[in-house]
């Protein structure tokens, strides 16, 4: 819980705060740019929310906040919204985990199935709510870094995980299948595809659902900074000439919107506008590497 004696200096005055055990993930203001922001080393409220829907969203990022270090000092209780629906039958698991850093997890479901995408800390409320939704039959990483309390889940669902073959596994998650990434692509669904993606790790997979949802782990972002998609070089474990040549390899895939482990999910008007921010990227990636 976040302490008010801990309070970040840089801190507006307003209902809501950030103390100084931040790690600086960026989930917050991923979720509410417009109350949440990067100063110094840390996030801050620079601006209270202004509106309903703002509030609301101010609360999506003190619930998701991997190390609660986000603050409320007003009488209006909102509680946590997750699974909490982006689009279609796409979820956003909330309750970053610290483990992997503040990584976002989602949930797909479908009539089949439901499928964790990365995981989440694990919270009984969280748990319940997946239970009551049908459960939860499939847990598919994209790498070794967002891995959180993913075997916690597979021992409350019984779900089949689904892992990358060349990265670490934790000795706490008992993988049932592991992905071989000297395959192209592996089609684990006839509308769930695994794509293969080294480059931030040695074994790094992207997922995309129904040929519109790429789920892209800490592979690629969109940046709003630079108005564009982009690929993290600068946190790159493996081989940046792998990633810069896996990045190239989403040409050939159509997609129009893009969730990441980190950063913003970004929904694009159309394949073609993600193919063109990807182009720039691209570029970008030439320019910077």
């Amino acid at each position: 819980m976040a302490r008010i004696q801990k309070k970040y200096r840089e801190n507006v005055e307003s209902e809501f705060f950030v103390d100084t055990t931040c790690i600086d993930c960026g989930t917050c203001y991923w979720v509410n740019p417009e109350v949440f922001k990067r100063v110094g080393n840390q996030s801050a409220v620079y601006q209270s929310p202004k509106g309903e829907e703002s509030e609301k969203l101010a609360h999506v990022a003190k619930y998701a906040c991997p190390t609660n270090s986000i603050g409320h000092r007003g009488n209006k209780i909102h509680p946590p919204p997750f699974p909490r629906n982006l689009e279609d039958n796409i979820y956003h698991l909330g309750f970053h985990d610290r483990k992997s850093f503040g990584a976002t997890s989602y949930l797909i479901k479908t009539k089949d199935k439901n499928i964790m995408v990365d995981s989440p800390r694990f919270v009984r409320k969280l748990a319940n709510r997946i239970h009551n939704s049908g459960g939860l039959h499939w847990q598919i990483f994209t790498h070794q870094d967002d891995v959180a309390d993913g075997d916690k889940y597979k021992e409350e669902f019984d779900s089949k995980i689904f892992y990358p073959k060349k990265d670490r596994v934790p000795p706490r998650l008992k993988v049932d299948t592991y992905l071989d990434s000297t395959k192209s692509e592996i089609q684990l669904s006839p509308d769930l595809l695994a794509i293969s993606v080294p480059g931030h790790t040695k074994g790094h997979f992207c997922y995309l659902y129904k040929e519109k949802f790429l789920f892209t782990g800490d592979h690629l972002c969109f940046s709003s900074h630079l108005g564009h998609l982009y690929a993290f070089i600068n946190h790159c474990w493996h081989s940046k000439q792998e990633l810069y040549d896996s990045v190239c390899k989403l040409r050939d895939y159509k997609f129009s919107y893009v969730l990441p482990g980190h950063g913003t999910p970004k929904k694009f008007e159309r394949a073609k506008d993600a193919m063109d921010s990807l182009e720039k990227g691209i570029s970008w990636m030439e320019k910077n590497m």
